[in-house]
């Protein structure tokens, strides 16, 4: 673990290790970051926007369902592959959230996917 926080550890119990690596290294590109609040939705900005590639996408929406206990952000690793974005990982570090549904109640298979 590079910092001791709560959901780091949260996540360490609930992950493979090698899912908790990714995790890890999704915190930590979370911190290139800056969330800005517009109602439940917070829109995630690269710290140097303006040095990245004209084709490297800089901004990203998460929305909070549920009262938070539901997150989803338009770059779609979540739904993907059942891991937590970075950033949402960074909305979650600046509302001081520990333990939400979305961290690990991801449905692998359900009805939609044998249509």
């Amino acid at each position: 673990m590079r910092t001791n926080i709560a959901i780091q550890q949260h996540t360490n119990k609930v992950y493979t290790r090698k899912m908790f690596e990714q995790f890890d290294e999704n915190l930590f590109e979370g911190r290139a970051y800056q969330v800005e609040e517009i109602e439940k939705k917070y829109i995630a900005r690269h710290n140097n926007a303006d040095n990245r590639g004209k084709w490297s996408k800089v901004v990203y929406e998460v929305i909070m369902l549920d009262d938070g206990e539901w997150f989803e952000c338009e770059c779609g690793q979540f739904t993907h592959m059942g891991m937590l974005c970075c950033h949402t990982l960074k909305v979650f570090l600046d509302l001081n959230i520990v333990h939400s549904s979305s961290i690990h109640e991801k449905p692998y298979f359900d009805f939609q996917c044998f249509r």
